[in-house]
């Protein structure tokens, strides 16, 4: 089997392309239209002083990926969806469940 030929490659290094879309002049990733931010800022109605925390921001997301890895895992045997909090028996139920096809 013959090597693939680099002629292309060797083309678009003449041309100043790369075939990514970041040719020269066009814009970089630093260089991005100009972009507008707004806050809002909406009290919170669990406390009397409206204030949120603000250590719960970084955990948020963890939640999602240990639920994705666990429906990941199980993913062969069937299992697409499993609800938090990701309890043994729960885990257990959507693997006999999606086992027996009922899922």
């Amino acid at each position: 089997m013959r090597a693939p030929s680099n002629r292309r490659y060797a083309e678009q290094r003449r041309r100043g392309t790369r075939g990514d879309g970041l040719e020269r002049g066009s814009k970089g990733r630093f260089q991005s239209a100009d972009r507008w931010t707004a806050l809002s800022e909406v009290p919170a109605p669990t406390n009397r002083f409206g204030v949120r925390s603000g250590g719960e921001g970084g955990t948020t997301p963890a939640l999602a990926a240990v639920i994705n890895a666990i429906v990941d895992a199980l993913s062969e045997l069937g299992v697409r969806h499993i609800e938090m909090p990701a309890t043994p028996e729960r885990v257990w139920r959507n693997i006999r469940a999606a086992t027996a096809g009922k899922v």
